[in-house]
């Protein structure tokens, strides 16, 4: 190999070099950031929706829950709103007082809780229900940049305490 052959193959930047310019490599960078920026409201969106959905299925489970434990336990459990804070009761009821088993809050900013069902829903030892009816839970997220609206409604039939969630909407 002569002197000149040397020179060009230990010389990295000529015309068959591998890599990249610190240019293309700020262009590359710029760009992920304008797509993050643009995907990074939508992604809060379906993170709210999937937490409703997680939220809405939780509620039905806790409603099968209070309804197995009386029919095992031979005791009358209950689940009680609590409109102004957005949570739900899971309790046992006993003879002379209520024991709380557990209370979980919904998600969002505001969530909205309509029962149409009179009093806290208490599950017999036979696995039946007091009462018949729907409940109801919207959800409506703001956060200045995206807004989401959540929709679910559970049945409850009284008279073999089936719980059914209808209907899940997320828009």
């Amino acid at each position: 190999m002569n002197g000149r052959q040397r020179r060009m193959t230990m010389n990295p930047s000529g015309p068959n070099s591998r890599g990249f310019t610190l240019m293309e490599m700020m262009i590359s960078v710029v760009i992920i950031g304008v797509i993050a920026t643009m995907a990074g409201p939508r992604l809060t969106k379906e993170i709210t929706k999937i937490e409703f959905r997680g939220a809405a299925r939780d509620l039905v489970s806790t409603l099968r829950e209070a309804r197995s434990l009386s029919i095992t336990e031979k005791q009358q459990y209950a689940i009680s709103f609590d409109y102004t804070e957005g949570s739900y009761s899971l309790f046992q009821k006993g003879p002379t007082q209520e024991i709380l088993v557990r209370t979980k809050q919904l998600p969002g900013d505001s969530p909205t809780v309509i029962q149409r069902v009179t009093g806290p829903l208490v599950f017999s030892a036979d696995g039946s229900a007091n009462n018949s009816g729907q409940i109801s839970i919207f959800s409506y997220d703001d956060d200045g940049a995206t807004y989401s609206t959540s929709f679910a409604t559970i049945d409850i039939l009284a008279s073999t305490g089936r719980i059914k969630l209808s209907e899940l909407y997320t828009y």
